[in-house]
């Protein structure tokens, strides 16, 4: 899995994963160096597993070039409204947002600064 993951990163333009699948990224050695989050139970363990990763554990998502992460599975959904409001703009991810009744942005520090 990790190789095929490795593999894809010189023709894809972003690579994520969400809650653990992070640890897959990380066996890919896609984290090395790089800002990354997982659930917050599992953050300890993904920093001594990878300990190249820079493991941010109160991030609800992370973005770090081409790898983004998320805290878990309901963070998947920030996640996904992060990289919609990166591609199309803020009033396309307010627009999805709304329909399931989501803030586009949960209030906290668990927020990835490089996206604002």
């Amino acid at each position: 899995m990790a190789e095929r993951i490795r593999a894809r990163v010189a023709t894809t333009r972003r690579i994520g994963s969400i809650c653990t699948g992070a640890f897959i990224l990380g066996a890919a050695g896609l984290l090395d160096g790089r800002r990354a989050t997982t659930h917050w139970a599992s953050g300890a363990r993904l920093q001594t597993l990878f300990p190249e990763a820079r493991v941010e554990a109160d991030a609800i998502h992370t973005f770090d070039g081409p790898i983004c992460t998320s805290a878990g599975v309901t963070a998947g959904i920030d996640l996904a409204l992060a990289i919609v409001e990166t591609d199309l703009g803020r009033s396309v991810a307010s627009s999805i947002a709304r329909d399931p009744v989501l803030d586009l942005r949960r209030p906290g520090r668990r927020t990835d600064p490089a996206v604002n």
